[in-house]
């Protein structure tokens, strides 16, 4: 049911442009959340990062239920060596 994921530092592990099925646990490391925002000063779209996820944090709890949803956010590998225990939302329900 769970499966292990390993994600080196800087690897995409949820994209804001397709769905994910999977409820992510970190086991070790740690994840940082930016979103896309567009600069109007510079006509551009960048990275904002919200915020750095520590071991025992749960993400994509809420969208991994919704096959129509997609995150808001992009969560990537901020440690060298991040895993993350991964269960799909059909397995629970």
């Amino acid at each position: 049911m769970m499966r292990e994921q390993t994600y080196e530092l800087g690897d995409k592990i949820v994209s804001s442009d397709s769905q994910n099925p999977n409820l992510f646990i970190i086991w070790q490391g740690e994840v940082q959340a930016r979103v896309i925002v567009y600069n109007e000063i510079y006509g551009n779209y960048e990275d904002m990062w919200l915020d750095t996820l520590e071991v025992g944090a749960c993400f994509n709890v809420y969208n991994c239920f919704f096959k129509d949803n997609l995150p808001l956010l992009d969560f990537f590998a901020n440690s060298k060596i991040v895993k993350l225990y991964c269960l799909k939302a059909s397995d629970l329900m």
